[in-house]
């Protein structure tokens, strides 16, 4: 089954994502020893391990938020990306207050993945939207209907670019 396109959902999910994120990035938090942690990680990694790390880390919550939003009507999958966005507010506003030159961290740590990984996530809450009919069919027809699922089809962009992001982020931000 494919998604129907409504340009209001996409209007709001992308409303509400840059609110949580601007509420994580002025949420305030102590910034102690962020900075340390920030550049012990990035010493002696094996590339190809954060890739497989990342990406199936990343599948993983994708997929849950797919799952969960399903089963919701789409209600859980808006709570995980807006928690996903706000989290990114508090990274960036850690960095920016720990580092003398933030802009340089965020432009060559975060902002390189960052696109296309928000990308994959808005796409898999996008997704998960189309529970609604499913569960209004299970709920007010009682019937099961399996071709209510989301086609693996849908799931090749999602997926692809969250191979690429984890793919950047291992190769190019962990440089």
């Amino acid at each position: 089954m494919l998604p129907t396109f409504q340009f209001n959902r996409i209007l709001l999910l992308g409303l509400i994502g840059v609110l949580s994120y601007f509420i994580g990035f002025f949420y305030d938090l102590p910034q102690i020893g962020h900075k340390e942690l920030f550049i012990e990680i990035r010493k002696n990694v094996n590339h190809w391990e954060i890739f497989i790390f990342l990406f199936f880390t990343n599948l993983k919550v994708g997929l849950l938020i797919l799952l969960v939003g399903y089963i919701t009507g789409g209600i859980a999958s808006v709570i995980l990306f807006t928690w996903n966005l706000f989290s990114l507010g508090i990274l960036i506003s850690g960095i920016n207050s720990s580092f003398s030159n933030p802009l340089i961290v965020i432009e060559k740590q975060i902002l390189p993945h960052a696109v296309t990984e928000i990308l994959a996530f808005f796409i898999w809450t996008y997704l998960s939207f189309e529970g609604i009919p499913f569960m209004r069919k299970i709920v007010v027809n009682s019937e099961f209907a399996i071709e209510l699922f989301p086609s693996p089809k849908l799931l090749i962009v999602p997926t692809g670019l969250l191979a690429l992001s984890a793919l950047i982020e291992s190769f190019i931000s962990f440089n």
